[in-house]
């Protein structure tokens, strides 16, 4: 056999083949509504059960990150509230200090600023 008979045997063969592959599909049987459904519910149990532990990992992550920023926002608040009142604190000291100061001046200033004769009586 030469090697043209050979390339036309193969060729041959391969029609062959996927000629009576395209007639098995062709008539085979269809498949009941009944198998489809059957196969379809399968399916997506499987696949809804999937997802459905998927959601619960997700939501247990984000329950635990919701949660570890919950700590972390009391932190940086009672941080924040211990610095202000620090603040206001510190203030209050110093805004009473310049009170103080200012009555003070004001007195001896009241003091300096009478009269020779009237300056032991009220």
């Amino acid at each position: 056999m030469d090697d043209k008979d050979k390339g036309e045997l193969i060729a041959a063969f391969a029609i062959g083949a996927v000629v009576g592959a395209g007639a098995a599909f062709l008539f085979r049987p269809a498949p009941s509504r009944a198998d489809v459904a059957h196969q379809l519910l399968g399916r997506a149990r499987r696949s809804g059960g999937q997802w459905r532990e998927r959601a619960g990992r997700a939501r247990s992550r984000a329950e635990a990150a919701g949660n570890s920023l919950a700590r972390a926002s009391r932190e940086v608040l009672d941080q924040f509230r211990d610095e202000v009142g620090e603040i206001v604190g510190a203030a209050r000291e110093q805004l009473a200090h310049e009170v103080y100061a200012q009555l003070r001046g004001a007195r001896r200033t009241r003091h300096e600023a009478r009269p020779a004769g009237r300056r032991g009586r009220r």
